[in-house]
C-alpha cells in the first residue's frame, strides 16, 4: 500500500457482517506481517511476544486511569508510577503543560489519566502508596509529566521525605524499609533538585551497609524477615547513581555493582523465593545495571529480562506482568522496531478505530470466527500500534 490508497476493507452498509470482518482480518494480518518483518530477532522469545507484552501492560489500565492490583489498592500508585516510565521509554508521554484530551494529547492522555489519578491518591500526610519508597517513585513519574517543585503535591510528597530523613526513618516496620527507601529518596530529591536532602540521605544510607559482603542489607534485627540484599542493593545503587556520572563512595559502588552481578542466577534472576519478590528483585537489578553502563552491565540486565520474557504469562498475577513491561522497555526497547513510517502508524489506528465501530452492539451478532477475530484485534493490534509509537519519542 501506499501513502493515499487506503485501503479499509470496510464494506458498504448492509453487507454481512462476516464478510466485513474477514476484509478486517485480512487487513490486520497484512499490517502484523509488515511488523514482524521490521521488528529485529529476540533471543528466547519472537518479535511479537515483546510487543504483546507492551500491549498487555497498556490495556490493563484501570477506568479511573491507575495501574495496579485491584485486590491490592496500595499497591496501585507505585504501579502506575512504574507503568508512566515504561511507556515515557517507549516514546508515550504527557506534560501537565499541554492542554486537551484525546485528540490533542495522542496517546499521551492515557498517562495524563494516570498522572491526575496520582494526585487524587496522596495522602493527608503527603506520601503515596505503602510507604517512603512508593512516595519516591511516584514523584519520579510526576516530574516525567512535568510538575515541578512548587506544584502543591509535589511539595507535599517532598516534604514527607524530608521529615523521614529528619526523624531517621521513622516507618521501619515495613518489610521492604532498608538501603531501598533510602536510595529511591535520593533519586526523587536529586531529580527535584534537593540537593542538600540528597545529601543527608547518602549519609544515613550507610547505616545498612556490609562491607565484608559489599552490599547493602536490611536492618541486622531484620534479616530474616526483611527485604533480600539484593533488593536493597540494587535500590541504593540506583539512588547513589542519581549524585552524576561520578557516585559518591565511588569503591563501595564499584564493589557493590560486582556483587550483584555475581549474585544473578543461572536462569537470569536475582533474589530467593518466594516468585514475587524474585521479581521485585530481578527488575530492581535491571534498573540498577543499566544505570551502571558498558557492556557487562547491559548483559546482565538483559539477561534479566530475558528471564522476565520467558516466564511471561497472561496467566501470571498482573503486578509481574507488569514488571516483565517494565524490565522490556528499560532493556530492549530501542530493538522492538527498526523502521516505521507515520503512514504506517496512521494505518494502524485507523485499522482499530474502524475495529471499534464494527464492534459496537448493533455488530455483536454471534457468527463463527468473530470470537477469534476479537482476540486478534484488542489484544494482539493493540501492541502494533504500541510498536509504531515507538518512534515518536526518545527511548
Amino acid at each position: 500500500m501506499h501513502p493515499g490508497v487506503r485501503h479499509t476493507g470496510i464494506r458498504p452498509a448492509g453487507h454481512d457482517p462476516a464478510a466485513t470482518a474477514a476484509a478486517l482480518r485480512e487487513r490486520a494480518t497484512r499490517v502484523r506481517g509488515f511488523f514482524a518483518a521490521v521488528c529485529p530477532p529476540h533471543t528466547g522469545a519472537e518479535p511479537h511476544a515483546l510487543l504483546r507484552i507492551m500491549a498487555d501492560a497498556l490495556s490493563a489500565q484501570h477506568p479511573d486511569g491507575s495501574w495496579g492490583p485491584d485486590d491490592v489498592p496500595r499497591q496501585k500508585p507505585s504501579f502506575t508510577a512504574q507503568t508512566i516510565v515504561m511507556l515515557a521509554r517507549v516514546g508515550i508521554r504527557y506534560c501537565r503543560t499541554a492542554d486537551g484530551g484525546r485528540e490533542t494529547l495522542g496517546p499521551g492522555h492515557i498517562v495524563q489519566r494516570a498522572a491526575a489519578w496520582l494526585e487524587t491518591v496522596q495522602r493527608a500526610d503527603g506520601g503515596w502508596g505503602e510507604d517512603a519508597w512508593d512516595t519516591s517513585h511516584v514523584l519520579l513519574a510526576l516530574h516525567l509529566c512535568g510538575y515541578r517543585a512548587g506544584d502543591p503535591c509535589i511539595d507535599r510528597g517532598l516534604g514527607r521525605l524530608r521529615f523521614n530523613v529528619a526523624h531517621g526513618w521513622p516507618d521501619r516496620d515495613s518489610y521492604w524499609f532498608g538501603a531501598g527507601f533510602l536510595g529511591a529518596a535520593m533519586q526523587a530529591f536529586n531529580r527535584f533538585g534537593d540537593s542538600e536532602s540528597a545529601f543527608r540521605t547518602c549519609n544515613q544510607i550507610w547505616e545498612f551497609w556490609d562491607d565484608d559482603l559489599a552490599c547493602f542489607r536490611s536492618p541486622a534485627n531484620l534479616y530474616d524477615s526483611s527485604a533480600p540484599a539484593v533488593w536493597q542493593t540494587a535500590c541504593a545503587l540506583s539512588g547513589l547513581r542519581s549524585s552524576g556520572p561520578v557516585p559518591l563512595a565511588p569503591d563501595r559502588v564499584r564493589r557493590a555493582y560486582a556483587w550483584l552481578a555475581r549474585t544473578q542466577s543461572t536462569d537470569g534472576s536475582w533474589g530467593p523465593g518466594p516468585w514475587e519478590t524474585t521479581c521485585y528483585c530481578t527488575l530492581q537489578a535491571i534498573e540498577a545495571l543499566c544505570l551502571l553502563g558498558g557492556d557487562g552491565g547491559h548483559e546482565s540486565a538483559a539477561r534479566g529480562t530475558d528471564w522476565f520474557v520467558r516466564t511471561y504469562s497472561l496467566d501470571e498475577p498482573l503486578v509481574a506482568r507488569l514488571m516483565t513491561a517494565a524490565a522490556v522497555a528499560r532493556t530492549r526497547s530501542h530493538r522492538l522496531v527498526t523502521q516505521v513510517s507515520f503512514y504506517w502508524v496512521e494505518e494502524i489506528l485507523d485499522l482499530l478505530d474502524r475495529y471499534r465501530v464494527f464492534s459496537e452492539p448493533r455488530h455483536r451478532t454471534p457468527r463463527p470466527g468473530l470470537g477469534r477475530f476479537a482476540v486478534l484485534v484488542s489484544i494482539v493490534f493493540q501492541l502494533v500500534i504500541l510498536a509504531g509509537l515507538l518512534v515518536r519519542g526518545a527511548l
